[in-house]
């Protein structure tokens, strides 16, 4: 695969001005702002501004996206792009095509340009506004009532299965855990995977947690759904300044599972229950979101049943988090996040954390002792790291 690094901006352009995406077949590429962003992990995405001049063309700003993936998980962005287009949930596809860009001889690379979301991501501090907390509640009630079937993810499946990145008699129901977390393990280099193995990662017993997801008595049923996939805050936009108004983008990670699979990288994303403990939000925030995703007319007794739900399935999110950790932790780019994720990583991957993890679960559901406050409370990151901390010491 060509390093998508080495792509130049400029003929980034040219492939939409020889393209006539959006009507810019007239446009002077020279002409065109462009400018290329580093707040992504897997491709090159660049933001482009026709000229004053050319301000009624209906999409005068674009982001064009050049993936780096193939095959059937390429195959699954486009097709999750246009689904949820279709639902109002993502922003408008403007144009998806090939062409060869200048990475090497016969190189032919898939353009993704879609429509500009000019309100800017969600902000951490608006996570504070009980309104935008509802707000963001009723968005992924949207997604996840949209319905599923087999309609935007039947190719991919089909796809996946002649890759042989999924079984034959697979029906995809939970794709967002077996196919996802059993793809991130496999994207996890060499090098970084020596490195977690050094500090106590058995990856034998992540690829076994990822086998017994759907058999674990530890994650309350959910129904099956479409699971946005990567519910951090830059891939919440809002569509207008000052407008309420949500829109997801980023869908790498789409694919049809368990409501918990996406409740579960919420809780610590959203929530902030995977960051530090006095960043949590408080209980009436995540109230709020709760409430506006059972369409605000549920009594207090189901909105804390849902929100149980969601830290208990944290668990899913640990796992995701943790090979997230795994495959990124060397990417060059966002210091602070690298240092992060070579704190965070090897905890979250670690068999005994993850077995503290669950213990904590099932005191949690058993209603013993203040365990399931504690974990309502500052979520189920910090409760299982202080469990494996005291049971440590007590070892030793």
């Amino acid at each position: 695969m060509p390093p998508l690094a080495q792509l130049e901006a400029l003929d980034v352009v040219r492939a939409l001005v020889s393209h006539d995406v959006a009507g810019w077949g007239r446009l002077d590429p020279t002409a065109v702002a462009v400018e290329r962003t580093d707040n992504t992990e897997w491709h090159a995405v660049f933001f482009v501004t026709a000229p004053e001049s050319e301000c009624q063309l209906e999409h005068h700003k674009m982001v064009v996206n050049v993936p780096s993936w193939t095959g059937a998980t390429l195959a699954n962005k486009a097709a999750a792009s246009a689904h949820l287009e279709a639902l109002g949930i993502g922003p408008a596809v403007v144009a998806e095509f090939e062409t060869e860009l200048p990475l090497g001889s016969g190189v032919s690379r898939r353009v993704h340009a879609c429509e500009w979301l000019g309100g800017g991501e969600l902000l951490p501090e608006e996570l504070q506004n009980p309104t935008q907390m509802a707000a963001l509640g009723a968005l992924y009630s949207r997604l996840h009532n949209s319905g599923v079937g087999t309609g935007w993810f039947g190719e991919t499946l089909r796809g996946l299965k002649e890759e042989g990145r999924m079984a034959e008699d697979d029906a995809g129901d939970w794709a967002s855990c077996d196919w996802v977390l059993s793809w991130l393990l496999s994207l996890v280099p060499e090098d970084n995977r020596a490195t977690l193995t050094e500090k106590g990662v058995d990856f034998d017993f992540i690829s076994a947690e990822i086998a017994e997801l759907r058999a674990s008595p530890l994650l309350p049923a959910t129904p099956t759904v479409t699971v946005h996939g990567d519910s951090h805050l830059g891939n919440v936009m809002h569509v207008d300044v000052g407008d309420n108004a949500l829109r997801l983008i980023d869908f790498d990670l789409t694919a049809p599972g368990p409501a918990g699979s996406e409740f579960g990288f919420i809780v610590l994303m959203l929530f902030r229950c995977g960051f530090a403990p006095e960043l949590v939000l408080q209980r009436h925030l995540q109230r709020e979101f709760a409430s506006a995703y059972l369409g605000g007319r549920s009594s207090p007794q189901q909105v804390d049943e849902l929100l149980l739900t969601m830290h208990l399935w944290a668990y899913f999110g640990l796992l995701k988090m943790g090979l997230l950790c795994a495959v990124l932790m060397n990417n060059e780019g966002h210091e602070r996040k690298r240092e992060v994720m070579h704190l965070r990583g090897p905890v979250l991957l670690h068999a005994e954390f993850l077995r503290a993890a669950k213990r904590c679960m099932e005191e949690a559901q058993a209603g013993a002792g203040d365990t399931r406050e504690d974990l309502l409370a500052r979520g189920l990151f910090f409760v299982a790291e202080d469990a494996w901390k005291s049971a440590s010491g007590a070892k030793q």
